[in-house]
């Protein structure tokens, strides 16, 4: 055997690793080091060696690379499993900065500036998470919920924001639910989720900020998620992403070294059809058929599941895997949790520019097209590739016990003709009777305790009040209200310009 093939077969046997680590990479068994000293014989057997181990390398990369492509073949449980699957980015000579980019597809000079500060805050917020443990404040939220640590902190980053910017006239929290006037010469109303995923942020998991942006001729309270100018989100993860929608479209930026953002995708597209799912609030199946039988649908036809419990990871995957659906549907006992301004709305911008769907989970429509009446607006959400959300909001569709003509117009008779096609109610709808079938109630707010629920509009100069009631539980109601015939009932609200609601709300509190 010639000293060359013995060096080559000593090398392999001693240290396969060495043939496919990197170069300076540790090795769990020594590589074969080159002779101190000799003669330039033995130096060119050495070289010659050498060549020899590349070569070989190369031989055993392509058989690697040949028996994987075998097995992929063969294996039928090729797929989800496998790192690579629904990936297809692949690495680019050079990625634009964030200045290139804002300055060829962002042209409002204020918005540019309002995006340069926002992804300021979440370089900040990215560096509070990495030095900050997981601890729960003394303090709690506007709905008594304990606040933790990195919330408040995160929640914190974005009140200094909103204070001290020169472009924001108003500002919310979803932890404060309540519109701040940071500065009259200021062109924006900015609406926040500081740090959702505060459930799976103990265990180290993706979280993230969504805020949305609106200008002030429209404000918040009447506008629409359509109305906003700009929707950003920010993934909190192992490496720290933007999503934004700019003038053409919705772009990813990466938070690189020193700080710097570079565009990492450009112009996201959301396919049509997809084969990834992430079903929310699932214990709201057990009461809606029609989320059951989608869950199924999903299982059946062997969808990838893909859920963390977090939103904006769950939903930021149809940017990066270019698909996906997410849902969350609400029930009886599972009402609807997601706020409209803070986390839909934004999301509903990101993903319809992004070539996807919304629907607002009962109707079907767009929700972007629902209108803001409360800063804590709840709504349930389906969102993602446009034809499964077409599906989803399908499933949704189904007519409960609840119709129009169980319908009582407390404040002002309008309330009934503008009631509209399907209004949410325990997860299911509220059909009209033939003779009502004007516009929806788009500004109307549900409150619902077992039997009835209050829906109102406060968008006219006075408020337009209805009460409607499970059917066979007419008596019930008006004892819990108070009264005892719908006439009787009318008289117990003063009616003028929004006191009813008040007094009705009270009641329904009380139920």
């Amino acid at each position: 055997m010639s000293s060359t093939k013995a060096v080559v077969g000593a090398a392999m046997l001693a240290s396969p690793l060495a043939f496919i680590a990197p170069a300076g990479a540790p090795q769990a068994v020594p590589r074969a080091t080159r002779p101190a000293s000799g003669t330039s014989a033995t130096k060119a057997k050495f070289d010659t060696a050498g060549a020899a181990l590349v070569a070989t390398a190369g031989l055993v990369a392509a058989g690697r690379r040949g028996s994987r492509q075998v097995r992929r073949a063969d294996d039928a449980a090729y797929g989800a499993s496998h790192t690579s699957f629904y990936t297809d980015a692949v690495a680019k000579d050079k990625y634009d900065t964030l200045e290139e980019v804002l300055a060829d597809k962002l042209k409002d000079q204020k918005l540019k500036g309002m995006v340069n500060e926002l992804l300021d805050a979440c370089v900040k917020i990215t560096e509070a998470l990495r030095v900050n443990l997981v601890t729960v404040n003394d303090a709690s939220n506007a709905f008594g919920d304990r606040q933790l640590t990195v919330d408040v902190i995160a929640d914190n980053l974005l009140w200094d924001l909103a204070k001290s910017s020169k472009f924001v006239y108003e500002a919310s929290s979803e932890e404060e639910p309540e519109i701040v006037k940071t500065n009259s010469d200021g062109q924006y109303v900015l609406c926040w989720d500081p740090l959702d995923g505060s459930s799976i942020v103990d265990n180290n998991w993706a979280v993230g900020t969504i805020v949305g942006v609106w200008d002030k001729s429209t404000g918040l309270i009447g506008a629409t998620g359509r109305d906003q100018v700009m929707s950003l989100v920010a993934l909190y993860g192992p490496r720290t992403t933007v999503f934004i929608t700019l003038d053409d479209g919705v772009y990813e930026f990466t938070l690189g070294d020193g700080n710097e953002w570079i565009c990492s995708r450009d112009k996201i597209q959301i396919k049509p059809e997809c084969k990834i799912f992430a079903p929310a609030n699932m214990r709201a199946a057990q009461e809606v058929d029609g989320y059951n039988n989608l869950i199924q649908h999903y299982m059946t036809n062997k969808f990838t599941l893909r859920y963390t419990g977090g939103l904006v990871p769950d939903v930021c995957q149809q940017f990066t895997k270019g698909q996906g659906v997410f849902t969350n549907p609400t029930s009886k006992a599972s009402p609807a949790k997601l706020r409209l301004a803070f986390e839909a709305a934004p999301f509903g911008r990101l993903v319809e520019m992004s070539g996807g769907k919304t629907s607002d989970g009962v109707s079907g429509n767009s929700v972007l097209d629902m209108k803001i009446t409360a800063v804590d607006q709840r709504t349930a959400l389906a969102i993602g590739s446009a034809q499964v959300r077409r599906a989803t909001a399908g499933q949704s569709e189904e007519p409960g016990d609840w119709t129009a003509d169980c319908c009582w117009p407390v404040g002002g008779e309008d309330a009934v003709a503008r009631l509209g096609a399907r209004v949410p109610f325990f997860g299911k709808a509220l059909v009209p009777s033939a003779e009502v079938t004007a516009d929806k109630l788009s500004e109307g707010s549900l409150w619902c305790p077992e039997d009835a629920c209050l829906t109102y509009d406060a968008s006219r100069e006075k408020a337009s009040l209805a009460v409607l009631y499970r059917r066979g539980c007419r008596e019930k109601v008006l004892q819990n209200l108070g009264a005892s015939s719908e006439e009787d009932l009318k008289a117990l609200v003063q009616v003028g310009p929004l006191p009813a609601l008040p007094v009705m709300l009270r009641r329904f509190c009380l139920w």
